[in-house]
């Protein structure tokens, strides 16, 4: 699938062979819009910044320091500026969000640059021509075939076959993509082997009060289900009486007569399940628990037996 990928990007982004060159260089970039939102960009490339021009594998917070700029040719302003936090081959991007974006012309002229923070400052830059557009399979296919390139680079493999994606970032692949391009796992996920799901979990503040709890009373038609809860409206409506009364009344029918008949622990289970979906108050257990202990309290102390 890789040559794919490659005859892709040759026919679309390339108007010549591939010949990476030495550090520091800007191999290659494409600018991409409505990654996160429509109207933004998401310039992508890859670089080299190895051999004497870095001391470790992380660029920063070390002695030799590189950004990555995006430059107003017309004006040679700097626009924005990343603090480049991988050297050696590896992929970077520059993300402008839809309210900045708006204030440049989506083609013009523009470059990446990448600048020495140290030194002399040296620096090499390349000229935005790669307009890709909307159209992110191509973000996707640029990710892959830029992966086999840098993989080829170091010798390393970082793209697996799988079932149905084909050819997909591995776990090292997916690591340098996803510090080179924030937040690709999240938005592209289907070309990661490993992805992270985000799953958004309600949390109901601390009151202070029983505010929260006394809400539980409120959900009739969720406590006894949509199908039960009209037919006890219903029933109801001819006593003049809620849907609430009547469960109630059921579930403490059912639960004396399951005392006394059957068993006093199937009898108690009832009572407890009418306060927990909501139609009995616990307050109306705690009744029952005091009434009973002074029943007991006094035919213990006070019998005339």
């Amino acid at each position: 699938m890789r040559w794919i990928f490659g005859l892709i990007l040759l026919i679309t982004f390339f108007s010549g062979g591939i010949a990476y060159a030495d550090s520091p260089s800007i191999d290659d970039v494409a600018i991409f819009s409505g990654y996160i939102e429509e109207g933004d960009w998401l310039i992508v490339g890859v670089y080299n910044i190895s051999g004497t021009n870095t001391s470790t594998s992380l660029c920063s917070p070390y002695q030799y320091q590189w950004n990555i700029q995006l430059i107003n040719n017309e004006t040679s302003d700097i626009l924005t500026s990343n603090l480049i936090l991988q050297c050696g081959m590896k992929p970077i991007s520059i993300y402008l969000n839809k309210s900045y974006a708006d204030s440049l012309t989506w083609g013009g002229n523009y470059s990446i640059k990448l600048y020495a923070l140290w030194g002399t400052n040296p620096n090499t830059s390349l000229a935005l021509t790669n307009w890709i557009g909307t159209d992110l399979r191509y973000l996707d296919a640029w990710v892959i075939y830029q992966a086999g390139i840098i993989g080829d680079y170091y010798a390393i493999d970082y793209i697996e076959n799988v079932p149905i994606y084909n050819e997909v970032l591995n776990s090292d692949g997916g690591t340098i993509f996803d510090i080179g391009i924030p937040y690709l796992s999240y938005y592209r996920p289907d070309i990661f082997l490993v992805t992270t799901e985000y799953i958004n979990i309600e949390y109901e503040e601390d009151a202070g009060d029983s505010t929260y709890a006394d809400a539980l009373y409120d959900g009739f038609n969720t406590s006894v289900g949509t199908e039960l809860a009209p037919i006890l409206l219903t029933v109801g409506g001819y006593f003049g009486v809620d849907g609430r009364t009547v469960a109630l009344v059921i579930l403490i029918l059912a639960g004396l007569v399951l005392a006394c008949i059957v068993e006093k622990t199937l009898g108690m289970m009832v009572i407890i399940f009418a306060v927990l979906i909501g139609v009995l108050h616990l307050y109306v257990i705690l009744g029952f628990a005091m009434l009973l202990a002074i029943v007991f309290t006094r035919a213990f102390f006070w019998s005339s037996t």
